[in-house]
């Protein structure tokens, strides 16, 4: 129904759009028709191209075209200075007193002398062009006004002189039609000094409010056209002063090689090739515009028909470049590059039809002089659709982007909400949100990040939206995608929304679902073993935002795995414990601020001398009405928050501080390892952040060593990849977790990324217990210990453990054998009793 409304509104805007350009055609052709043919009187031209010095006189002139009888009714165009002589003959064939003027329609020419032969003598009767000063109409509409008594004939020597394009077109009218024609002409030039005028505001107002630089290069663009166009047809001279108006004039080509630029710049902005992606276009654009204004500047300096030769040149490679542009831009089916381009076929028209006009190869009439400003009305209007065609899409845009995933194209969390809000009855009632984590997936390295990963989680989500759709009323989330119903709140996690609270059909449902832990991928042609977190929180009353909702699922899906579950679904015992962690939430900011968190320190040995060569930072928060608060509590719920940049931030700062006095006092060499999360990375700073505090504590990166627990390498994004790469190039020293690591993620250990790896006494114990042997782990610890990277034995807490964590072999050992996590002053003291 929407698609045949939408049909009957064009239809009608096209029928009313035919009306009224059939309207106003038909009043312009009634203005075409005031000029005068050989039916009112006779009327003879001769043009001849005199060649010499341009001293030869008017009577020399008039006797020759008096002597010879030929007619050459056509001139060739031949840029350069250029002096013509022509011979009007006019009779009048009625009875009465009849008056005429006579227009000679091309206000560029330099030079226009009339004279009136008179007992065959030539005499000087009016001074025209546009080097002299005369009054503005007869400089816009050079003319000459002929008094005819009945039957009379009078002969007209004209002499005309340009550096630029020398033909003169002549047009006869009443002295009443011409009145009206100059009318006409007035209401037309007004007509678009003021729409570029309304255009020019519009657009400026566009520039101020969304600061997009393309409004400015549209302004210029057509300002300096709306200059060509005023020289071109004369009515300049209303808008400028005379001596101004003459110095453009007599620099034209300059004003040509400004619309160029701007033409050049305007098109580059408007298909957007301004980004990184597009360098060859980039340069070739810069390359270009840099040469049209150095030949812009140089124009100045010389002749109009100098300064024109190179310009044709110029423009033929705007114009080249400008349609490589267009039509990489049409390819990708973009709407208003097809407009833009639609855009330019009147301008061409047009501006051929006044080419040729000037070249004497069209017959002189209104709608041949008038072609190139036609052109330029349309171009402009259909370049102004396409710039509100290109805006709406642009909008359009930004809000898929706002609602979208950039990588993977689905709906996002906004999206969600913006539907759910969008339908009072379903924001009003009871409804559940289902989260699914794809926690890891085996063999996910052989994945292509760019395409086959993205092929792979499409077809894991359409199996989601499968499955829930055959048992549930899942709430459509993007209707113009085929994954309709899932939505991605974040990398690896999916939402879907149904419309029943029934927690044992959800319990039941999602059961079911957690048993496929297998998806054959149709791109790969392999079978990926899957793992995934589930969690499903109800919306009991409408005291809770979708924002709510989603947290307790996030919640349970934290509750699943503290739980080692498959899922989990949100009840009222766990929002006692979101009440806590919203408690925890708050007190955690006021405890950053009031720097009321602790720093320990636990030592790392080397096995050498069993000599202290560095500790562990570990963070610590006894809180004075809560108690003493676990980090594996308090630091995923900052990770939650978005608390985890002030908290990494004063870890590392104080972790510093304590670093330059430890370095001072006990061991130049001296390093601290501090654990951090894959998250951490993600702030834009992190790098700032850490050189500003070695900055203010003059320590070296050497000294400072990242430990991470949760880093799956080959799945990070390229940012993340760059800053880790980007630490060790500064210095830094980076250290994995290995039996938290996969072990199809573990080649990058020995890239020259890691500076050492750990090892768990009390999981290789376990290992060892299930398994039987430790053998996988003793071949890991050889390669490592090639490659010349620290291993590092945690977790020592007697002989036993030192002895197998030494028999691996381990070159550095850190656990409670030799010396419990302890507070920084504490610390101080144990290095000075038994560090010594």
């Amino acid at each position: 129904m929407k698609l045949h409304l939408r049909f009957i509104s064009i239809l009608f805007m096209s029928f009313l759009v035919v009306i009224f350009t059939s309207y106003i055609i038909s009043k312009l052709e009634n203005i075409n028709k005031l000029a005068l043919n050989s039916k009112n009187l006779a009327v003879e031209s001769v043009y001849r191209n005199v060649q010499g010095d341009f001293k030869t006189d008017s009577q020399t002139i008039y006797n020759f075209f008096k002597n010879d009888t030929r007619e050459k009714k056509t001139i060739s165009l031949e840029f350069g200075e250029n002096e013509y002589w022509h011979l009007i003959k006019i009779r009048n064939l009625r009875s009465v007193l009849s008056e005429y003027v006579y227009l000679f329609d091309n206000p560029m020419l330099d030079e226009i002398d009339i004279y009136e032969i008179k007992a065959g003598i030539p005499t000087l009767v009016k001074r025209l062009g546009d080097n002299r000063i005369n009054k503005k109409r007869e400089m816009a509409l050079p003319s000459i006004a002929v008094s005819l008594q009945k039957q009379q004939q009078k002969e007209l020597l004209i002499r005309t002189y340009s550096l630029g394009t020398p033909h003169l077109p002549v047009a006869l009218f009443e002295s009443n039609g011409f009145n009206r024609y100059k009318n006409m002409l007035y209401l037309l030039w007004g007509s678009i000094v003021g729409i570029v005028f309304v255009m020019t505001a519009y657009n400026l107002i566009l520039f101020l409010g969304v600061h997009d630089k393309l409004y400015i290069l549209y302004v210029g663009y057509i300002i300096s056209f709306l200059m060509v166009l005023s020289f071109v047809h004369g009515f300049g001279i209303y808008l400028l002063p005379i001596s101004f108006y003459q110095h453009i004039g007599n620099n034209i080509i300059s004003v040509y090689y400004l619309l160029g630029i701007f033409l050049l710049l305007f098109s580059y902005y408007f298909l957007h090739f301004n980004n990184k992606e597009q360098l060859v276009i980039q340069r070739s654009v810069k390359g270009l515009t840099i040469i049209l204004f150095v030949f812009g500047v140089y124009a100045t300096t010389q002749s109009e028909y100098e300064a024109a030769k190179p310009f044709f040149l110029m423009q033929l490679f705007i114009y080249i470049l400008c349609l490589i542009m267009l039509f990489q831009r049409i390819r990708k089916n973009k709407s208003w590059g097809t407009l833009y381009i639609i855009s330019w076929l009147p301008l061409f028209v047009g501006s051929a039809v006044g080419t040729l006009l000037l070249q004497g190869q069209l017959e002189y009439g209104f709608w041949t002089r008038h072609a190139a400003f036609f052109g330029v009305v349309f171009e402009m209007t259909l370049i102004s659709m396409a710039l509100a065609e290109r805006l709406r899409v642009n909008k359009a845009e930004i809000l898929y982007e706002a609602t979208h995933d950039k990588i993977f194209k689905l709906a996002n969390i906004a999206k969600l909400e913006f539907c759910i809000n969008q339908t009072p009855k379903l924001a009003k009632n009871k409804y559940s949100v289902i989260l699914i984590e794809l926690d890891e997936v085996d063999n996910f390295t052989t994945i292509d990040k760019n395409q086959e990963q993205i092929a792979f989680i499409n077809s894991f989500v359409s199996d989601i939206q499968r499955y829930f759709s055959s048992y549930l009323h899942v709430i459509d989330v993007d209707n113009d995608s085929t994954i309709r119903k899932v939505c991605l709140v974040r990398e690896g996690l999916f939402a879907i929304t149904i419309t029943s609270s029934d927690e044992a059909l959800l319990k039941t449902t999602i059961k079911e679902f957690c048993k496929l832990q297998k998806l054959n991928n149709s791109t790969t042609a392999q079978l990926y073993k899957m793992h995934f977190v589930i969690g499903a929180a109800t919306k009991e009353s409408n005291d809770f935002s979708l924002t709510d909702i989603v947290n307790q699922a996030q919640q349970a899906i934290n509750i699943a795995n503290s739980k080692k579950l498959d899922f989990w679904i949100f009840n009222e015992l766990d929002k006692f414990n979101q009440n806590r962690r919203v408690e925890i939430a708050t007190e955690l900011q006021k405890a950053i601020d009031n720097k009321e968190l602790i720093i320990y320190h636990q030592p790392k040995l080397g096995v050498d001398k069993l000599e202290v060569i560095g500790s562990e930072i570990l963070v610590r928060w006894e809180h004075s009405e809560l108690g003493e608060i676990s980090p594996s509590e308090f630091v995923p719920i900052a990770k939650d928050t978005g608390l985890i940049s002030s908290l990494t931030e004063w870890v590392i700062d104080t972790s510093c501080q304590n670093l330059s006095k430890l370095i001072k006092e006990f061991d130049p060499n001296y390093h601290v390892a501090i654990n951090i999360s894959v998250s951490d990375l993600h702030l834009s700073q992190f790098l700032a952040m850490v050189q500003k505090s070695l900055d203010t504590y003059r320590i070296a990166a050497k000294h400072l060593t990242f430990e991470f627990t949760d880093l799956k390498f080959e799945n990070l994004d390229n940012n993340i990849k760059k800053t880790i790469i980007g630490l060790k190039r500064k210095g830094y020293r980076i250290s994995v977790d290995a039996l938290k690591t996969p072990l199809s993620n573990l080649g990058f250990v020995f890239n020259g990324l890691v500076s050492e790896i750990k090892l768990d006494c009390r999981e290789i114990q376990n290992i060892e217990a299930t398994q039987g042997n430790t053998t996988v782990i003793r071949q890991l610890v050889s390669l490592t210990n090639t490659n010349g990277i620290d291993v590092v034995g945690i977790g020592i807490d007697s002989l036993d453990s030192e002895n197998m964590m030494l028999e691996l072999p381990c070159n550095i050992v850190q656990g409670f054998k030799y010396c419990e996590p302890l507070p920084f002053h504490m610390y101080i003291n144990w290095l000075n009793t038994n560090a010594r």
